[in-house]
């Protein structure tokens, strides 16, 4: 939740020409004022007891950070060496070290950075370059090990979760069947390398547990406090990557459908709360996109469209879907077993008619069928779109996956 405060902050820092405000002092001055505030309510709750962290947590803590030290070792002495990292996210970091804005940034300026995408979302390249400002130099490494950190609240998220939905499945289960599941190849690879991938797979499956949890809440203002969370880490992928738009209109959508009749109960400082998340959120993709268009940057598919040989295009997009999917290279057997494994819940839950358990997939399904509606209109080649991207789309989702299959795990046990 800090880190997506953090984005809020340095968009409009960044569209003001502010961000010269980014340096040591002001951090460290922020730093400590934070510091007071989370101190004061973590030790008030540690005396209510509704903070309780065992011996056994800090032990598999500690087991899980031993295990991916090699990992964190790479992403200290590594330097980047993919082309999106290099080129797009933290070319445009860079820019906003040297630049106190996007108005008189030169990489907005000079149409030779055309090849930088820049009409995407800044959320990831601004946070680096708001580290690059706080220690005043360049550093490719340490940022590497902050993208790092994504992925491995990843797997303790997972791992948490699991202990939350299956607690008669043992420590040991548990920490083996999380590291099998997150030591895939493709996981390795984007953990840190500076794409903006695995930031928007964080930020998916913060809002999946954050969704279930809105589900299966008692009191409406519990189920009112995880809307509100639920509102702001949905709307942290449109500031992150495209893709993040879909997500947000799929989850707000889905919200009102759960939530139903209890929308009449929301008070009013709810929803109050709720505007000015949205409304913060809108404010910042308005003015980024009236940058844009100042700047003459465009749209990423502002030429796409309907092409005639329809029926082949999508049959070409789901081959190569399933060739994905297969590609042991990239997910060994993981992805799979964990798709046969969710088609048997499926099944399962619909025989029973336990459609409403069924949501939270809905979620991914959806954000699935929004990447094949962007391939469907895309006007770039099919082949080789989908094949430099559909392999860190399925990263988004892949997370979510894990999560679900262990939700619906959990409400098939209460079932039989």
């Amino acid at each position: 939740m800090g880190n997506l405060i953090l984005m809020v902050i340095l968009y409009g820092l960044a569209l003001t020409n502010n961000l010269n405000l980014v340096n040591y002092r002001n951090f460290s001055l922020g730093l400590w004022l934070l510091i007071l505030i989370t101190s004061g309510r973590f030790f008030k709750n540690w005396r209510k007891k509704s903070v309780k962290i065992q011996k056994q947590d800090w032990l598999i803590l500690f087991v899980l950070l031993l295990f991916f030290s090699p990992l964190i070792k790479h992403s200290l002495y590594t330097p980047l060496n993919a082309w999106d990292a290099m080129a797009i996210w933290m070319l445009k970091a860079k820019s906003f070290f040297y630049a106190n804005g996007a108005w008189d940034n030169l990489l907005y300026k000079n149409s030779l950075f055309e090849y930088s995408h820049r009409e995407y979302p800044i959320g990831l390249p601004l946070l680096a370059a708001g580290y690059y400002r706080i220690i005043n130099f360049v550093n490719d490494q340490t940022v590497q090990l902050y993208l790092l950190f994504f992925y491995l609240n990843i797997v303790f998220l997972f791992f948490g979760f699991m202990k939350q939905w299956l607690p008669k499945i043992s420590t040991l289960i548990r920490t083996l069947v999380t590291l099998s599941l997150f030591i895939l190849p493709n996981f390795m690879l984007y953990a840190h390398n500076g794409y903006a991938d695995m930031l928007m797979s964080f930020y998916i499956s913060i809002s999946i547990i954050l969704f279930i949890g809105l589900m299966e809440g008692k009191k409406i203002k519990d189920k009112m406090m995880t809307m509100e969370l639920l509102l702001m880490t949905s709307a942290a992928g449109m500031l992150i990557k495209n893709e993040g738009y879909s997500f947000l209109v799929i989850v707000l959508i889905l919200t009102g459908l759960v939530l139903g009749k209890e929308l009449k109960k929301i008070s009013r400082s709810n929803i109050v709360v709720s505007l000015v998340i949205l409304l913060v959120g809108l404010a910042i993709q308005a003015e980024w996109k009236h940058f844009t268009n100042v700047r003459g940057l465009g749209f990423t598919f502002a030429e796409a469209k309907i092409l005639a040989n329809g029926l082949p295009r999508m049959q070409a997009i789901f081959n190569r879907y399933l060739l994905e999917f297969l590609n042991t290279d990239h997910y060994s057997l993981v992805l799979i077993v964990a798709w046969l494994i969710a088609m048997w819940q499926y099944s399962y839950l619909v025989i029973r008619k336990k459609f409403r358990i069924l949501w939270p997939s809905l979620i991914i399904g959806l954000q699935l069928a929004a990447y094949t509606l962007i391939y469907f209109i895309s006007p770039h080649p099919l082949e080789w779109q989908m094949g430099s991207s559909v392999y860190r789309l399925i990263l988004h989702l892949l997370p979510a996956l894990f999560l679900i299959i262990v939700y619906q795990a959990s409400k098939m046990a209460e079932l039989s």
